[in-house]
C-alpha cells in the first residue's frame, strides 16, 4: 500500500509555473479522490465538534495525508507560500487563489489560442486533436464551457487538404452519431488507411523503378554484363568498324576507277553530245560547262 502511495504521487508533474498549474490540479484531486482526501482538501469534510480523540486522532491523520501530497507535488518557490498553513485545505486554497489570480488574463489567452488554432504539417491528426483538447480542457478549468459541437467545428474546418472530403462525409452521418468520440475514432481510421496506401504506392513505385533499371547478362543471366560480355562486345564493335572502314575503302576505289574508264564509246557520245547543241537553242558550253537556260 505504502509503495502504491508513492507512486502514485511520484507521477504527479511538479508545480512550478502558472502553465503546469491546471495539469497539477487535475492529477492531485484525481489523486485525493483516489485516497478519500478529496472531500477534507474542499472544506467539505470537517472536524466535528465534540468528536472523541480516536476520531479526532483518525481526521488530523487523513489531513495530514493530504498535506504531503501537497508539499511533494510543488516546486521550492511555491512551498513558500503555504509555509505559514496549517491544513491540508488551507494549503489547496492558498494555491488555486495564487495561480488561479490571473486567471481572466489567461483565459483570453487560451480563447485566442483555440481559435487561431491551425492544423500543424509536422503532426499527425491524433496528434492535432489531442493539442486542441488541451486547449478546450484550459478553458474548462477556468469556467470557461467549450461544448463539443465548437470542438468538432473546429476540428474539420482544420483538416488538413487530402481530408477535406471527410466533411461531406460526416455531415451525411445521423445527427445522434455526430459525437466528439465517434469524430476522433473515424478520422483515426481515415489516417490510417491514408498511411497505409501511401506506403503501398511508395514500395510499388520503388519495385518498379528497381526493375526498369535492372540490367542481366544474356550468357549467364547475372545482373549486369559481365566481363565475357562486355569483352564480345568490344571485340564485335571493333569488327563492325573494321568491315565499315573496308567497305568503304572498296567503295571509294570503285569510284576512283569509274572515273578513269576511257572507251571510245564514251568519246564517240561525248562528241555527239556536242553536236547537239545547234538543235537546242538557249544551250551553250562554256569553259566545257553545261548551262542551261531559263526560258
Amino acid at each position: 500500500m505504502a509503495s502504491k502511495y508513492r507512486d502514485d504521487i511520484e507521477q504527479i508533474d511538479k508545480l512550478k509555473t502558472v502553465e503546469d498549474f491546471p495539469l497539477w490540479k487535475f492529477q492531485v484531486d484525481i489523486v485525493f479522490k483516489s485516497y478519500g482526501l478529496y472531500n477534507i482538501v474542499t472544506g467539505n469534510e470537517v472536524l466535528p465538534v465534540g468528536v472523541n480523540d480516536t476520531e479526532k486522532t483518525e481526521f488530523e491523520r487523513r489531513d495530514a495525508k493530504a498535506q504531503k501530497i501537497i508539499i511533494t507535488t510543488v516546486d521550492k518557490k511555491s512551498l513558500t507560500h503555504i509555509l505559514s498553513c496549517n491544513s491540508s485545505r488551507e494549503m489547496y486554497a492558498k494555491i488555486c487563489s495564487i495561480y488561479e489570480r490571473d486567471s481572466e488574463e489567461r483565459k483570453c489567452t487560451f480563447l485566442q489560442e483555440f481559435f487561431n488554432y491551425k492544423f500543424n504539417k509536422g503532426n499527425d491528426l491524433a496528434t492535432h486533436i489531442s493539442n486542441l483538447k488541451n486547449i478546450v480542457h484550459k478553458l474548462k478549468v477556468m469556467k470557461q464551457d467549450i461544448d463539443d459541437g465548437m470542438v468538432i467545428s473546429k476540428i474539420l474546418s482544420t483538416l488538413p487538404e487530402e481530408y477535406k472530403f471527410f466533411t461531406s462525409a460526416w455531415e451525411s452521418t445521423q445527427k445522434g452519431e455526430r459525437t466528439l468520440d465517434n469524430l476522433t475514432s473515424r478520422l483515426l481510421l481515415e489516417e490510417m488507411r491514408h498511411t497505409s496506401k501511401e506506403n503501398e504506392d511508395a514500395v510499388a513505385f520503388r519495385t518498379v523503378k528497381g526493375k526498369s533499371e535492372e540490367i542481366r547478362c544474356r550468357k549467364c543471366n547475372k545482373k549486369n554484363k559481365c566481363e565475357e560480355e562486355v569483352e564480345e562486345e568490344s571485340k564485335g564493335n571493333a569488327t563492325v568498324f573494321e568491315k565499315f572502314g573496308d567497305d568503304k575503302e572498296n567503295t571509294d576505289k570503285g569510284n576512283s576507277e569509274d572515273k578513269d574508264l576511257t572507251h571510245p564509246r564514251h568519246d564517240q557520245n561525248n562528241e555527239k553530245e556536242l553536236n547537239s547543241q545547234d538543235k537546242f537553242p538557249g544551250h551553250k558550253l562554256t569553259e566545257g560547262i553545261k548551262l542551261t537556260s531559263i526560258q
